[in-house]
C-alpha cells in the first residue's frame, strides 16, 4: 500500500537521509555498539554474560532470517531505489537484526538502570532507531511491508526469549540481589 502511494514524495534528500538510516543496521554498526557495551559492563563490574548474549541473540536473528529467505524465495519488489539489496526480500533481515539488537537492550537497560527517565528516554530512542530502520527498507523499495512487519516481529520474539532464558535462569534476580550493574 505505502509503496503504491509514495512515487510523488520521494526526492533526492529523502533518498539520502534514509540511505543513511538504514545503515544503522549494519554488521560495522552492531559490533561497535556490542564493543562499546562489553567495555561498560567490563568497567562496571557488570555480568559480560548480558553482552554475550545479546551477540548471540543478534547472530540467531541473522541466521534465521538468512535461513527464511531461502526457504520462502520472495523477491524484492520492483521499486528499488538503491539497487544494491541482493537476495531475496522476506524477512528484512534489516528490520529483523536491528528489532533483536534493540528490543534485547532495552530489556538489559530496564533491568540495569534504576532512573525511570533514562529507562524512558532510551526505550523511546531504541524504538524510534527501529522504526527508522524499518522505515527505510520500506522507502528505499527494497522491502515490503509485510517482510518488514516480519522481521520485527521476529526480533521480538527472539529477543523476549533471550530475557525470558536469562530470567529463567535467575541471572537478573541474582545480579539484583549481589546489587551489580544497578546505576
Amino acid at each position: 500500500y505505502f509503496r503504491n502511494h509514495m512515487g510523488d514524495t520521494m526526492n533526492q534528500g529523502l533518498t539520502r537521509f534514509f540511505s543513511i538510516i538504514t545503515h544503522i543496521s549494519s554488521v560495522y554498526f552492531f559490533v561497535t555498539v556490542f564493543l562499546i557495551f562489553l567495555y561498560y559492563l567490563h568497567k562496571t563490574n557488570g555480568q559480560r554474560k548480558f553482552a554475550i548474549v545479546l551477540g548471540v541473540n543478534v547472530m540467531l536473528a541473522f541466521f534465521t532470517g538468512t535461513i527464511l529467505k531461502g526457504i520462502i524465495a520472495r523477491p524484492r519488489p520492483g521499486l528499488n531505489i538503491r539497487g544494491d539489496a541482493p537476495g531475496y526480500s522476506f524477512p528484512s533481515l534489516h528490520a529483523l537484526t536491528c528489532t533483536a539488537f534493540f528490543v534485547f537492550f532495552i530489556y538489559l537497560i530496564w533491568y540495569l538502570l534504576k532512573s525511570n527517565y533514562r529507562k524512558v528516554l532510551t526505550t523511546i530512542c531504541f524504538v524510534s532507531i527501529i522504526l527508522g530502520v524499518s522505515f527505510s527498507r520500506i522507502y528505499l523499495g527494497v522491502h515490503y511491508e509485510s517482510d518488514v512487519i516480519a522481521g520485527i516481529s521476529l526480533g521480538i520474539t527472539l529477543s523476549s526469549a533471550a530475557s525470558l532464558g536469562l530470567k529463567i535462569m535467575g541471572y537478573f534476580e541474582r545480579s539484583q540481589r549481589s546489587g551489580e550493574s544497578r546505576e
